[in-house]
């Protein structure tokens, strides 16, 4: 499995942290996995993150859908760019990478869709959920357009990240942001 090798999470972290500085999106960090190449990952442990600081809400995109793409574009730029690291191999392995798609839905569905909250929790507006299916649809397919085209304009940079991941495992926003420069 590609995505569990170090050299895929540097990749895989370095899309979206290429994809956040260019869609202006701020984060604290972005790091992989400390580990051997041969190392077992702990049960339940990360394998990296683009850490954001505050958390996003994804209840502060409804109605905002330019916002909601954004972070949709960063969210499917990481499972795009690991594909960097094995260019032999076709496409992302979008079972490794669900909670990625699952982020970039899910902004995309506040944003799009009507909902009530209870207990802190959306309650989707079921029909308003089943008429604009088709329009989130498109929304998630543009988003994966343009974080494919993010990668793809920008791998020396995502490259570069990685390599730093590597020898690093940790990066700042403001040393991610200068490797962008």
């Amino acid at each position: 499995m590609r995505r569990l090798n170090l050299r895929s999470s540097a990749h895989h972290e370095a899309g979206h942290a290429v994809a956040a500085v260019l869609l202006g999106l701020s984060f604290e960090k972005v790091w992989i996995h400390r580990r051997g190449e041969n190392e077992p990952i702990p049960q339940g442990a990360k394998l990296g993150e683009l850490t954001r600081n505050p958390p996003i809400q994804k209840a502060a995109f409804a109605g905002n859908l330019e916002e909601a793409k954004k972070e949709a574009i960063q969210a499917l730029a990481g499972p795009i760019a690991e594909c960097l690291a094995y260019p032999d191999e076709f496409g992302p392995d979008w079972n490794l990478n669900v909670n990625d798609v699952e982020d970039a839905k899910s902004v995309l569905r506040f944003a799009i869709v009507s909902y009530t909250e209870s207990n802190g929790r959306p309650i989707w507006d079921e029909a308003d959920l089943r008429s604009k299916a088709p329009i989130l649809q498109r929304a998630l397919q543009e988003c994966d357009q343009a974080a494919g085209q993010h990668v793809i304009k920008n791998r020396t940079t995502i490259e570069k990240i990685a390599a730093e991941l590597l020898e690093r495992w940790e990066l700042s926003a403001e040393e991610a942001r200068a490797l962008c420069q």
